[in-house]
C-alpha cells in the first residue's frame, strides 16, 4: 500500500513532507477506497491547529520509516529542495 501511496504522490508533484499540498492534490482520496466520501483535507482542516501539527509531525515520522529501498525508488519526493 506505501508504494501505491508514493506512486501517487510522485503523480501529483507533491513532496512527501508536504502533508498539506498531498491533501489539497486528493493523494489519499486516490490510494483509500473510504476517504473520497468524506475528503480527507475536509477531514483535516476539522482539526484543531495542535492535532494538525501533530499530523504533520506524524507524516513526517512515517515517511522516514519507509523501507530503505523504496525511499531510493522514490527519492525525488524525498528530496529537500
Amino acid at each position: 500500500m506505501i508504494e501505491k501511496f508514493l506512486k501517487q504522490v510522485r503523480r501529483s508533484s507533491a513532496r512527501i513532507r508536504h502533508l498539506e499540498m498531498i491533501l489539497a492534490k486528493g493523494v489519499f482520496e486516490k490510494v483509500d477506497s473510504t476517504l473520497p466520501k468524506m475528503g480527507a483535507q475536509t477531514l483535516y482542516r476539522a482539526l484543531t491547529v495542535s492535532d494538525q501539527a501533530q499530523m504533520r509531525e506524524f507524516n513526517l515520522t512515517r515517511a522516514e520509516e519507509v523501507d530503505p529501498r523504496l525511499r531510493i525508488k522514490f527519492q525525488q519526493l524525498y528530496r529537500y529542495y
